[in-house]
């Protein structure tokens, strides 16, 4: 029974998603206008609030942040 029961927590951990790791859908006029500007970010990570798109990223090795309007245009 005990190793039945380490097989499936195992295999449960395979297919869990962490809450850290997921973004939420970004419109395809804020994600084409980010990837244009900032061709070089890594590790993004996007939030919505509203009609404000919120991404932070790696570039050059520092932490940035960068906020979208839901048209795409950056706004700061």
């Amino acid at each position: 029974m005990k190793p039945l029961l380490i097989a499936f927590t195992l295999l449960a951990s395979f297919f869990a998603q962490p809450s850290f790791a997921t973004n939420p859908d970004v419109n395809a006029s804020v994600r084409k206008s980010f990837e244009t500007t900032f061709t070089s970010a890594s590790e993004v990570e996007w939030t919505i609030t509203g009609n404000l798109y919120k991404a932070r990223f790696v570039m050059d090795a520092q932490l940035v942040t960068a906020y979208y309007g839901a048209d795409g245009h950056l706004i700061g």
